[in-house]
């Protein structure tokens, strides 16, 4: 439904909902494909698995393509 993040910016705190963003998840064998707007990789693995211990070492992540509206 949603998952919110927290990043500070500027010394402010924004909160960014990371599930009207994904347009597209699915999986293959051990992999998933994502599109989405905003939000960045890890974030949204964290969402995913519910593991906020993740770290980026954890993950091979592979950005495919970057759109610009």
């Amino acid at each position: 439904e949603s998952h919110f993040v927290h990043r500070k910016k500027k010394g402010q705190t924004q909160s960014i909902d990371l599930r009207p963003q994904v347009v597209s998840l699915s999986a293959n064998g051990n992999a998933l494909e994502l599109v989405a707007g905003r939000g960045k990789p890890l974030e949204f693995a964290m969402a995913i698995s519910n593991d906020e211990t993740l770290q980026a070492d954890d993950l091979l992540i592979e950005k495919l393509e970057v759109i610009f509206i």
